[in-house]
């Protein structure tokens, strides 16, 4: 039986598709079309230049595919972006992933603050994401939880640390 898509109300979307085959192997879409960061170009000669045009870029590809994500700091986040260039394929796609879930878990009202970590102590930066909702559930932990479970393979697979918790606060 297909079942017809919550974004679209089609029956032969991509995205019910996706659904579908996410429902048989367990997997989530992570990148619907986007742009892979090891797939793009930019001349040797003023490389840092190009290199943080094209993180800037992708920082704008984020905030355009959800409209609910607000980067707290778009600076801090482009040089995190910029600092870890050896992984930024799979970073990426767990971020996109993340997005995904919360739209899933939460519904597209829910709002996402992505802000860059600093631990002082470690001189170690992750990337926090913190949900805010209208009106928080009874089992809004245990949801949490169920999210953070989907993206948690991916992490420990690339070897990244991503942080999704609520500060509780409205959006």
């Amino acid at each position: 039986m297909m079942e017809t898509c919550f974004e679209c109300k089609s029956k032969f979307c991509d995205y019910s598709i996706q659904q579908v085959n996410r429902r048989k192997l367990g997997k989530i879409p992570i990148s619907r079309g986007r742009e892979r960061f090891s797939s793009l170009k930019y001349p040797n000669t003023y490389r840092w230049i190009s290199r943080y045009s094209i993180a800037d870029k992708l920082r704008q590809n984020l905030e355009n595919y959800s409209k609910n994500l607000v980067i707290d700091d778009r600076s801090d986040f482009i040089n995190y972006l910029m600092k870890n260039l050896s992984s930024m394929d799979s970073l990426l796609d767990i971020i996109y992933k993340i997005i995904h879930l919360k739209n899933i878990y939460f519904g597209k009202s829910a709002q996402l603050i992505l802000t860059v970590n600093h631990d002082p102590e470690f001189s170690y930066e992750f990337l926090k994401f913190n949900i805010r909702l209208e009106k928080y559930p009874e089992d809004f932990r245990t949801t949490l939880n169920e999210l953070r479970n989907e993206y948690f393979p991916d992490l420990k697979k690339n070897n990244i640390w991503i942080l999704v918790k609520s500060d509780f606060k409205p959006p």
